[in-house]
């Protein structure tokens, strides 16, 4: 008890410092640049002030837990197959969801107008934001809450922490919480498995530039240039309100669908591998 106490603790604090440098770094530039937040139209000054500040965590926790050499390792081997695997899966899921709101819910798509400077921008810079998200969600936090015994309870203190990370998004909602916290459930199982931070990024990417650039619904209450507007449904709830799909009861619906079946696939995978050494 004393020590989940203690890592409960530094769980804060990690998110504490993390506002903190977001405000003394991120804010004055956003003052500077005189960036309208409120918009909620991502522009490509409001993603580079992102990437300086969470650069600039990440810089700190490595730096303070000394993970630079566990980074090293954790990416020298890569796994193109695993990669692509995961990436289109997390293109996949998306658009089903979408097919399902086209079909159900009178969901619309409009032509909208992007170029291919935008585009690659957001490319690179949604890679580094969900690379960085990764790292201080599932590698640093992650890897210190595995000290505690309980891998549930490492993963859902991990995943509450990315919850939280976006409670001031516009549009955040009960069931956009609970869908941040059950996608991030999915990447800490995931990187248990695997030990792959490429991997959970690149699925962490594709997921949100498929919705934001592709589909061109809001991810987590932003709004993104991209190649098709969806302009919503007859059902406000099922489109996930302003908050985008990630706010949908379809995908809370879908996520903890997707949990049981790789938690029951992994386990007969565990189980087969057991048998075969045994």
């Amino acid at each position: 008890m004393t020590k989940l106490l203690s890592l409960i603790k530094l769980a804060l604090g990690i998110l504490g410092t993390f506002f903190i440098i977001q405000i003394i770094i991120g804010l004055p530039l956003i003052l500077i640049f005189n960036i309208d937040i409120l918009g909620r139209e991502v522009t490509r000054s409001l993603i580079l002030i992102n990437i300086f500040t969470e650069l600039v965590v990440i810089w700190f926790y490595l730096y303070k837990y000394k993970y630079y050499n566990r980074l090293l390792v954790n990416l020298k081997h890569i796994y193109i197959s695993r990669l692509i695997f995961g990436s289109l899966l997390s293109i996949i899921i998306p658009l089903l969801l979408y097919f399902i709101l086209y079909k159900y819910n009178d969901g619309k798509f409009l032509n909208s107008t992007t170029n291919a400077s935008y585009q690659i921008g957001y490319l690179i810079a949604m890679l580094i934001l969900a690379t960085f998200e990764e790292l201080l969600c599932r590698f640093i936090l992650l890897e210190k809450f595995s000290e505690l015994n309980s891998k549930f309870i490492s993963i859902s203190i991990s995943s509450l922490f990315f919850s939280i990370l976006h409670l001031s998004n516009p549009g955040i909602s009960i069931f956009a919480f609970t869908n941040l916290f059950l996608f991030g459930f999915l990447l800490c199982l995931i990187y248990y498995k695997t030990k792959d931070l490429l991997l959970i990024s690149f699925i962490h990417f594709g997921w949100n530039y498929t919705t934001g650039c592709i589909i061109g619904s809001n991810v987590s209450g932003m709004k993104f240039s991209s190649f098709y507007s969806y302009a919503g449904g007859s059902s406000n709830l099922l489109d996930g309100g302003e908050f985008g799909i990630e706010g949908s009861p379809i995908t809370c619906l879908s996520l903890i669908l997707i949990i049981i079946f790789y938690s029951i696939f992994t386990k007969k995978v565990e189980d087969k591998l057991i048998r075969t050494n045994a």
